[in-house]
């Protein structure tokens, strides 16, 4: 990934809350989808998870979730959710 591109979703990390709340059904119908067809004893790995919103709604469910991304100040960010 070059490093621009992780410059931007670094500076893009303290609105994307905002703009991930615009499609908030659409991510709650492939949460509720990623639920039908795994276990609750399931481990799940979200890549690309941005501040976690994905995961947070997740991690209730399954056994283990583990979530990654690229951008630190993502992560930074998703690390308030837990």
């Amino acid at each position: 990934m070059a490093r621009n591109e992780k410059t931007v979703w670094n500076r893009f990390s303290g609105i994307y809350d905002i703009w991930m709340r615009s499609d908030e059904k659409a991510y709650m119908d492939m949460c509720q989808r990623i639920t039908q067809l795994l276990s609750p004893d399931s481990t799940v790995l979200e890549i690309a998870t941005g501040t976690g919103t994905i995961a947070s709604q997740l991690a209730h469910y399954f056994k283990q979730i583990e979530a990654i991304d690229f951008s630190p100040k993502m992560i930074a960010n998703a690390t308030t959710i837990f």
